[in-house]
This record gives structure tokens, C-alpha cells and sequence, in this order.
């Protein structure tokens, strides 16, 4: 018992140097992924998109128009390890250049460190690509600062590729609010290519380590953060109870699961998609206002025929109905 104390290890007689490869990709570092779902497990706003610039996977930012969709793995499949179920497919059109990002949050956390990028790809033909990298010193902030990484030779196979740069210092800079850095990690000029993608990683130091996989209940709550999507799964499903305000106007609550990044926008499917329960029958809506921060707060409709202080309950009349929230940098 105790045989092994601190007393008999010599300064600095264990170090990085000496601990086998094989053994140091064994310990658990956690969090040490700085990208928020790097193995493509969320997808809140859906699994496919045609031809648009906008988010699909969270946290992942279409930069051009190429069709984005969730692809699955065989299960049991050895190309990638670690059995990842999801991985991210783009499409290109004509040539033209194609841009998957991700910003992350503060671009004081990894100013003037050394960090090392990570990921599987593969194309429908071999292409060039040449990810990037850009601190942004957000609203008043000082200008842009951006290079582009090392480039990398991306064949038809499932392969891994690593980026191991050191990010600028950000002394004598300016830094405002929602700043971040980052990361193209697909930037290519494509014709007619299809290219996936999985297990992002971006991490501290020289070495790219096994993919960090986290359980999808921790990666939903860090994507809530700047993206949630309250979406119907049955027809009645609740979206909020509230009270009648005057004979036109009613509001009802809302309670964010996860705190989010800024007081956000707010989206919604269709208002046909709802309805107002009032005492024996029902309403339809219209939007009036919405009042809401980082936590949630409530959300103003109009219809007729209230009595102030009555209590409603607004809810879907199918599956497709949906409320969203957007607060992303």
C-alpha cells in the first residue's frame, strides 16, 4: 500500500517523451475537442439541404451552395474506427469553391497556442484541400486576421489528415462581442466532387489524438447553445400555456433546456401548424412579438374573441410544426 508516492519520483522523470503512443492515446483527457459536434451526431435543423448556404449538422456552416446531407456507416465498418454512426456528405456543382466551417466561441482560448486539426475525408475523385483558419474580433473589434493551413492530397479512400499550426498572439487587438476563430476545414475547388467527412477534431499541442466521442445527451446541450429547435413528434404536442393579456392578445412561456450564447431569433414552420386551445375550443394565431434572452421568456400571439386573464394552451395540429431558436456567432 502506498508504495508509490510522489516522494520517490524524480522531478520531471516522467514526461511525454517516455510514455508510449499507443498508451498516451488511452487516457481520458476530457473535452478536449474544441468543435462542437465533430462526429456529426446532431442534426436539429434536419438531414438534408439542397444547394444553400445556411447550417445543417450544427454548428456546421455551409459557406456555398453545395447539397449537404447525414450519411450513415455500415455498422461494424473498419474504414473509420471507432464505430461513428453519422458523417457529413457535401455536393459541388460546376467548379466552384466549397467551404464546410465551424466557429468557436472566444478567440482568446486559442490565440498564440498550438493546435493540431483532425479529420477523415474521402472524394468521388481525388482533389486538393486547403482548410483555413481566421480569428474574428467581433462587433468593434479589430480587423480580421486569416491564413490558409497546410494543404492536403484527399483520395477516393477513407483517410486521416492532420494540421498542426500555432494560432497568432492577440496582444495590442481589440476584442468585442461574440468573437471567435474559425475553421474552414473544407476549402476546395471542386467540380462535380462529392466529398465526406467525420470525426473533426481540433485540439491542443503538436499531436492529433484518438477523436474524443462524447455521449449525444452532452453534445445536444453544447449545440443548444447557439441553436434549438422545439419540433413536433406527435399532433397535440405542447408548445407553451400562457394567458390571455386583453380580448386579441395572449402570451405564453418558454424555457430554454440550455442557457443560450445571446438572446436569439426565433423561427417557426408555419402558423397553420398551430393552434390555441381556449376553454371548450379552438383558435388560430398570429405572431405578434417575441420577448426572449438567454434562458427563454415568452412569446406574444394574436387572435380574437379572449377575455383577459383566461388561461389558453398553444399547441401543434401535426408533426411538422416546429419553433426555433438562433444564436449563432
Amino acid at each position: 500500500t502506498d508504495s508509490v508516492t510522489e516522494a520517490k519520483i524524480a522531478t520531471d522523470s516522467v514526461t511525454t517523451t517516455k510514455i508510449p503512443a499507443a498508451l498516451e492515446n488511452t487516457f481520458v483527457s476530457g473535452r478536449k475537442n474544441l468543435f462542437i459536434n465533430g462526429g456529426f451526431d446532431v442534426w436539429q435543423r434536419g438531414t438534408s439541404l439542397a444547394g444553400a448556404t445556411k447550417y445543417l449538422a450544427d454548428r456546421w456552416f455551409n459557406g456555398t451552395t453545395e447539397t449537404q446531407s447525414r450519411q450513415t456507416f455500415t455498422v461494424g465498418q473498419t474504414d473509420v474506427p471507432h464505430n461513428p454512426t453519422y458523417y457529413h456528405r457535401g455536393t459541388s456543382g460546376s467548379t466552384e469553391w466549397y467551404g464546410l466551417k465551424q466557429a468557436i466561441e472566444n478567440v482568446g482560448i486559442t490565440a498564440g497556442r498550438e493546435v493540431t486539426l483532425s479529420y477523415w475525408m474521402k472524394g468521388s475523385s481525388a482533389f486538393t484541400n486547403a482548410p483555413y483558419r481566421g480569428q474574428y474580433f467581433g462587433s468593434g473589434g479589430s480587423s480580421t486576421v486569416s491564413a490558409a493551413l497546410s494543404t492536403a492530397s484527399i483520395t477516393t479512400s477513407w483517410a486521416r489528415y492532420t494540421h498542426t499550426f500555432t494560432l497568432p498572439s492577440i496582444s495590442g487587438k481589440t476584442v468585442g462581442a461574440s468573437n471567435y476563430m474559425q475553421i474552414n476545414i473544407i476549402r476546395a475547388n471542386v467540380n462535380n466532387i462529392t466529398i465526406d467527412l467525420a470525426n473533426c477534431q481540433l485540439e491542443f499541442g503538436d499531436t492529433a489524438t484518438d477523436f474524443e466521442q462524447r455521449s449525444y445527451g452532452e453534445e445536444l446541450a453544447l449545440c443548444q447553445r447557439y441553436y434549438q429547435k422545439m419540433q413536433s413528434s406527435v399532433g397535440g404536442q405542447g408548445f407553451g400555456a400562457g394567458f390571455a393579456y386583453s380580448s386579441t392578445a395572449l402570451f405564453t412561456q418558454v424555457f430554454f433546456p440550455t442557457s443560450m450564447r445571446a438572446a436569439p431569433s426565433k423561427t417557426y414552420s408555419s402558423l397553420n401548424d398551430f393552434r390555441i386551445l381556449y376553454g371548450t375550443g379552438t383558435k388560430t394565431a398570429t405572431d405578434h412579438e417575441t420577448q426572449v434572452g438567454t434562458y427563454g421568456g415568452r412569446l406574444g400571439w394574436t387572435t380574437s374573441g379572449l377575455t383577459a386573464g383566461d388561461g389558453i394552451f398553444f399547441d401543434a395540429t401535426n408533426t411538422t410544426a416546429y419553433i426555433a431558436f438562433d444564436a449563432e456567432l
